[in-house]
């Protein structure tokens, strides 16, 4: 039997043997050993120490090498090598049985592919950082390491050897978690124990923290360089990618960090720099995930035939094993639009010969990706896509008078729903720009895609110039989405692309491509889509498809769309929904929203809302577990508060006062919260964030809370199937008991103050156990949302008027003015700002404002007004308020979309004027009634010897003016500023 040092030199000899016969080009270079092979290589030499020993921490150590061999097996140049490590091991009669036994399971995983996740026989499968490997582990090699595991419960904490080879153990067998992998780590001090960390938690933040501190123990840590770099890279922190990506290349030759580096050149516009880089990798033994991601980068470029030879390298680094199936690149599976079948037939022909000598199962394997579409779905199937260049051509033959418009020309978008509840989007536009206001708007183009969760893939971005040439966009890179509200759910960022020489009759194709990172949805059994159809251009066409797997049922709805067309096979069913001829739609100022006004598609997996209750609890149950601190915390309050609303008052308060809001969400926490003892510990979170830690204080105060998934006013009234929470931008509370609405966003808000965004609005109400109940949050009323204001004012001979007044507010108004008054000196600046729009030389001397949590707001203030000091007349006006109703409601003359309003709302004025001793009243107004079914209004004057009274209330009742009644309302609005924009005219003495 051979020994493993006679196994070292076969396995190290046959690398360049693997080089010389499956390099991508004719050039050659000599055979750089990667960082991987020679981890390889040490890790042998650290097995042979140990194979032959009869101690259990021998047995452990060598296991566990075992173990870390066979996660480099997709990293290492030659992964027959790796088999034939575990074959020897399996067959070495002086080894111990718990080395031979753990040989033997990984020799027949790797000798095998992967099973299909949706096996019920199938292994555990972890994913491997940035890196498509996945780890099996079979049942009874988990029994054995847990075994050994134990045996060994007295392991010495100084034995770092053996301490590294259980954290080895634990992780290839799932049973490391991020708080036992650091602690380990700052024992061992090592970049490969803070590695291991790294890759035990979901967490982003620890995932970034950990793999810094292990590039402070070695800065030439591949695994972490790469990891980190698309980390940042995912984050929008490009700099920082491409620093840490070129300091590493300083120092090594790198294929996948050479990889990484083109990948971050094209991602960033910089075609020619990646070409150059992948280049120099030519003749280089490479692994099947460095094949794999240089075969995804020269996709991207546009290089389909290279592209398909690394992916063949990648199952040719895997031979001996049926091994797991590349993820080709898509524009590598179907070639360069372009190109004509015949070439792609003759690639994939030239392909196969140069793969003759591989076994059937392998060939036939890579004959399946070589020709893409032949026994499998096209990714992009033409009956569905426009043709570019006709239909652009088609349009040019107009006469000129229907191209003077600016139009989207086709607009195409295709959902691939995989087993797995992911989809691949697939969307063409094309895009005809008649004046030079359209071409300024469209000289930038963004598309918005989550880092985290997905992969772009940008095929298309070309100009289709008047004079039929055709030139390419530049790539500007990743932003950050701006827009805290669309973040609430979602880590955006934004793809910059940039078309420099577009000028007026260019027409602009778009076309990419987004791709799940993960082979497991973090979210689950959860597919949902809500599509728009039009734009702010009139569009030719706009299709909408949806290919799901026959298996997968699917709920769907239209508005201002026909049925779609349903295409049944034996794997799948395909959804097409179409509609020609679409009107623009440009909203009015205080316009219903779009889901109102146009035409949308809503998809989802759930056939009704408590199916979808029973997803969301599932996903957010585990985020709810309170830390100790905060077990005492709600001890203690209900030890002082006996009264259940007290406690509610209390936790709403707390949560507010102690978590600031911050839309920062992060891969799966753009549905899911943080736990809530995390968003405690660092005080902030997002809307759900919040929510979370309060629901979870008040169950914990024996209060039934339930989180609450929103729609918001802005974003208008939606049909309410199917069900998904892809209709949702907000999450607040729920309290049944109280029938209370709690914003824990909402943070100089009082208990029954919900903002006036989350009133009126559709909401989905989850209780623990996953009961789901769409309900609406409730509206405020005219008298809900109240303000008051009262004068005492006294004019002098000369024209001064000394005054003294009261403001008191409750309901939508309340929470702004709080935040205005929390400074004390931005007190006297608050008022005099409010009473200037009317009087412009006031002074202000003192305000007050009683401290308090009342529900209202109430404060109190005195000054001086000296516009009318040495004059013989003085024009008091009839109101001290601003009431500018036409321009801040109603400045347009006419509408043709509805006017909606926040909400209704009641304002009181009184003042009294003390004249001095012989002035006259020269004009004094009549007292004015408007009543319409809009609201009303009543201003009355008073005169009780010098004091002159002045009484007013307005109310406006309705919060929604359709736009044939618009004329209507917009009278009643200037009819009442008219009534108090007359003044009463008074001599002095």
């Amino acid at each position: 039997m051979a020994t493993l040092r006679k196994l070292r030199p076969v396995f190290l000899c046959a690398l360049p043997f693997v080089a010389a016969c499956f390099s991508l080009a004719a050039d050659t270079a000599p055979a750089t050993q990667s960082w991987f092979d020679e981890q390889l290589e040490n890790k042998i030499q650290l097995l042979q120490a140990q194979i032959h020993s009869n101690e259990t921490r021998n047995a452990i150590i060598a296991v566990g090498l075992l173990d870390e061999i066979s996660e480099l097996s997709d990293q290492v140049s030659n992964r027959t090598g790796i088999e034939e490590i575990f074959r020897e091991v399996a067959s070495d009669p002086q080894a111990q049985v718990a080395i031979r036994e753990e040989a033997k399971d990984l020799q027949a995983v790797s000798a095998n592919s992967p099973p299909s996740p949706h096996s019920p026989r199938s292994p555990v499968w972890t994913k491997w950082t940035a890196w498509t490997v996945w780890t099996p582990v079979s049942a009874s090699s988990d029994i054995r390491a847990k075994a050994l595991l134990e045996a060994d419960t007295a392991a010495d904490e100084h034995d770092l050897e053996l301490l590294n080879a259980v954290g080895a153990i634990e992780l290839h067998h799932h049973r490391l978690n991020y708080e036992s992998a650091e602690k380990a780590a700052k024992r061992s001090g090592s970049a490969e124990a803070w590695y291991r960390a790294a890759r035990t938690t979901q967490d982003e933040d620890k995932r970034i923290e950990a793999e810094r501190t292990a590039l402070e123990f070695d800065k030439n840590y591949v695994p972490a360089i790469a990891d980190l770099s698309s980390q940042y890279s995912a984050r929008g922190q490009l700099t920082l990618a491409r620093v840490l990506l070129t300091e590493a290349l300083q120092s090594s030759t790198e294929p996948l960090i050479v990889a990484e580096l083109a990948r971050l050149d094209i991602n960033q516009g910089h075609g020619a720099a990646a070409l150059e880089r992948m280049k120099a990798l030519r003749g280089q033994p490479l692994s099947r995930a460095a094949s794999q991601m240089l075969a995804e980068n020269y996709a991207q470029l546009g290089f389909a035939k290279e592209a398909r030879l690394l992916a063949s390298r990648g199952v040719l680094a895997s031979r001996g094993a049926t091994s797991v199936e590349p993820k080709l690149p898509f524009s590598a599976q179907t070639g360069d639009d372009s190109a004509s079948s015949t070439e792609a037939d003759d690639d994939a022909t030239q392909n196969e010969t140069e793969i003759a000598a591989i076994p059937d199962s392998e060939s036939e394997h890579l004959r399946r990706i070589l020709h893409q579409g032949k026994d499998q779905p096209a990714a992009r199937p033409a009956r569905y896509f426009v043709d570019a260049p006709k239909t652009i051509e088609n349009w040019r033959a107009l006469p000129s008078s229907k191209r003077a418009e600016s139009r989207v020309l086709a607009s195409v978008r295709i959902d691939q729903v995989r087993r797995d509840y992911q989809a691949i989007q697939h969307t063409q536009l094309l895009i005809a720009l008649s004046s030079q206001a359209d071409v300024e708007s469209y000289r930038t183009r963004a598309i918005q895609y989550s880092p985290q969760t997905q992969e772009l893939d940008i095929k298309r971005a070309r100009i289709y110039h008047a004079n039929g040439s055709t030139s390419d966009a530049e790539d500007d890179g990743d932003t950050t989405v701006g827009d805290a509200s669309v973040a609430a759910y979602y880590d955006l960022r934004t793809r910059q692309l940039r078309f420099r020489d577009l000028s007026v009759g260019d027409v602009v194709e778009l076309e990419y491509t987004l791709t799940p990172a993960s082979r497991e949805n973090p979210y689950g059994k959860y597919f949902a889509e809500l599509v728009p159809f039009g734009s702010a251009l009139p569009c030719n066409l706009q299709r909408y498809i949806v290919r799901a797997p026959g298996e997968l049922h699917l709920s769907s709805a239209q508005h201002l769309l026909g049925a779609p067309e349903i295409r049944k096979s034996s794997s799948e069913v395909i959804y097409v929904w179409e509609r020609r001829g679409i009107p623009a739609l440009v909203r009015e100022p205080r316009s219903p929203s779009w889901s109102e006004q146009g035409a949308y598609v809503h998809v989802s997996n759930f056939r009704n809302w408590e199916e979808l209750g029973q997803w969301y609890a599932e996903l957010v149950r585990p985020q709810f577990t309170l830390s100790p601190e905060l077990e005492n915390l709600v001890s203690d309050l209900v030890a002082h508060h006996p009264n259940k609303l007290d406690r509610v008052a209390e936790i709403d308060d707390l949560v507010l006062k102690n978590t600031r809001y911050v839309a920062q969400e992060f891969g799966v926490y753009g549905f899911k919260p943080y736990p809530v003892s995390q968003t405690y510990a660092r005080r902030f979170g997002d809307c759900k964030d919040k929510a979370s830690l309060m629901v979870a204080l008040l169950r914990a105060a024996g209060i039934d809370a339930q989180i609450a998934l929103v729609r918001t006013q802005r974003l208008g009234e939606i049909m309410p199937q199917p069900a998904s929470a892809a209709i949702f931008d907000h999450a607040i509370v729920y309290v049944p008991e109280f029938d209370l609405w709690l914003d824990g966003t909402a943070e100089f808000a009082q208990l029954r103050e919900l903002p006036v965004a989350d009133q009126g609005a559709m909401a989905l109400t989850v209780d623990l156990d996953g009961h789901a109940v769409l309900r609406q949050t409730p509206r405020s009323t005219a008298d809900d949302n109240y303000s008051r204001r009262t004068i005492n004012a006294q004019l002098d001979a000369d024209g001064t008027i000394h005054f003294s007044g009261a403001t008191y507010v409750r309901g939508e108004d309340a929470p702004e003015v709080r935040r205005q008054l929390e400074v004390r000196e931005a007190k006297l600046g608050y008022v005099r700002d409010r009473l200037a729009q009317v009087l412009p030389a006031v002074e202000i001397h003192d305000v007050e404002a009683p401290i308090g949590s009342s529900e209202a707001v109430s404060l109190s203030f005195n000054g001086d007004l000296s516009v009318y000091r040495g004059h013989h007349s003085a024009s008091l006006p009839s109101s001290w308020m601003e009431r500018n109703y036409v321009a801040a409601l109603a400045p347009s003359i006419t509408r043709t979309q509805d006017l909606v309003l926040e909400a209704p709302w009641t304002t009181e004025e009184e003042i009294h004027i003390q004249l001095p001793a012989g002035a006259k009243i020269s004009s004094l107004p009549a007292d004015q009634t408007v009543s319409t079914e809009f609201g009303n209004a009543d201003l009355h004057y008073r005169v009780d010897g010098r004091e002159i009274a002045i009484l007013s209330t307005v109310k406006f009742l309705e919060t929604r003016i359709t736009a044939s009644h618009f004329p209507a309302f917009r009278a009643f609005a200037a009819d009442m500023e008219k009534s108090f924009h007359r003044n009463i005219e008074v001599e002095l003495p």
